[in-house]
């Protein structure tokens, strides 16, 4: 979301870019079509087939990076330990099984000290397993 004045101007959920909202919602349109996420008509995505949503959402926030100029720094991102809050939530009890298939597809794996297993890789764990 970007908010100026107290006012929101656009804003769209990752991954739910065809519905924008605000003042002004189709602001990022023009740079959402330029990064392939949209096609000019506002509402397709250009690949609707598309099975990797992380891609999608790294797109996204490209597109308020670069519009923005907004930037964080390389070191702690690339050097540094970052900090992780849960704010809500208990350990899985499918922890290992899930932390199994990500290693093995090569996604990043949780956490093993919290045994929280995000939800972005819940659902990947669950549309791939889907009928297995």
């Amino acid at each position: 979301m970007y908010a100026r004045d107290g006012r929101t101007v656009c804003g769209f959920g990752l991954c739910e870019e065809s519905h924008r909202y605000g003042h002004e919602p189709d602001l990022l349109l023009p740079d959402l079509v330029a990064a392939g996420i949209l096609r000019a008509d506002r509402e397709t995505y250009r690949h609707p087939d598309i099975d990797d949503y992380n891609d999608r959402e790294r797109l996204s926030l490209a597109v308020f990076e670069e519009r923005f100029g907004l930037s964080l720094p390389r070191s702690p991102l690339a050097e540094d330990a970052l900090p992780v809050y849960a704010i809500m939530g208990s350990p899985a009890p499918d922890f290992e099984e899930i932390s199994a298939w990500a290693a093995a597809k090569g996604r990043p794996l949780p956490d093993t000290h919290l045994r929280l297993i995000p939800a972005c890789l819940r659902k990947e764990y669950e549309r791939s397993t889907n009928g297995a």
